[in-house]
């Protein structure tokens, strides 16, 4: 009967909003049959309950004696309650099913896609619109297979998780707090990715405009590591060696990398400081060769 503005004009609904109102004539029908219903059922129910009390005034002033439950009109009067209840329960459902005819916003939201024209006839489990919501947004940051060492167990990663999530609007900088939601289910086998979820929460204190489709850029703090450092891309050897300067001698030391970048990798070692290492490409290595300084 009724279809909002929000359906076409994308603007934002509030909270409680009526968004759309169907027809409730037949609920409105069911309503009063079924307080009618109600109304049976009380009189029914309070002619027994006087039944009862007469029969056990009876039973009482001739003193009788091994009676039957139907005799005492027991029950009788059980059933009446029940009829009674189940009519309160119908005349509920239609209370409750009149109210779903009045389509209301759960949250503050836009609409995303519209399916329905005023004057269509609907039925349940139809949907007529899918809205989203502009207060609570999910934030998915993927994390490729290499990166999962950062991680220790993702139990402990949820208990001292770090994150700082910066918006950039205009020549302004945002910045917001963010939840940690949980993890993707499944690895994407075209990245070899999976996704870390995050939900921003309230940006009305910002007083900003936040939608779907957003992109902002995001800080996780995680595992820290000890004795680390930044070397040039090609001082490395063999894949996980360099070659360091020691009494004029050219000494093989084994690294671990920890990330790799385009022209510099971070590394582990035991102790790279006041070291020099070679970057130099040799056509040729022996261990311990000696090297001259120019």
């Amino acid at each position: 009967l009724y279809l909002s503005d929000y359906f076409y004009n994308n603007r934002i609904f509030k909270k409680d909003e009526l968004i759309a109102q169907i027809d409730s004539s037949y609920y409105r029908i069911d309503r009063i049959n079924a307080k009618s219903l109600v109304d049976a059922a009380k009189l029914e129910n309070e002619m027994q309950k006087a039944i009862y009390d007469r029969s056990q005034i009876e039973i009482d002033k001739y003193k009788s004696k091994d009676l039957t439950s139907l005799a005492r009109k027991i029950p009788q009067l059980n059933s009446s309650m029940s009829s009674l209840e189940a009519a309160k329960a119908n005349y509920e459902k239609s209370l409750l099913n009149i109210e779903k005819t009045s389509i209301t916003a759960p949250f503050n939201g836009r609409v995303r896609s519209n399916f329905s024209s005023q004057g269509m006839v609907v039925s349940p489990g139809y949907t007529i619109a899918t809205i989203y919501s502009v207060d609570d947004m999910i934030l998915k940051l993927p994390v490729y297979l290499d990166e999962l060492i950062f991680i220790d167990g993702f139990e402990e990663f949820h208990k001292n998780l770090d994150i700082q999530i910066l918006l950039n609007i205009g020549s302004k900088t945002y910045q917001m707090d963010a939840d940690f939601e949980g993890i993707s289910g499944a690895l994407d086998r075209l990245t070899q990715s999976i996704h870390l979820n995050f939900s921003l929460k309230d940006f009305s204190e910002f007083n900003i405009f936040a939608d779907n489709n957003l992109f902002v850029q995001a800080k996780v703090y995680t595992k820290t590591f000890s004795d680390v450092y930044i070397i040039p891309n090609k001082s490395i050897r063999e894949g996980n060696m360099v070659h360091c300067i020691n009494n004029n001698m050219l000494i093989s030391e084994r690294i671990e990398i920890i990330k790799s970048y385009r022209d510099s990798s971070v590394v582990r070692f035991n102790d790279l400081n006041n070291k020099l290492v070679n970057l130099t490409a040799l056509d040729y290595y022996v261990d311990s060769m000696k090297v001259v300084k120019k």
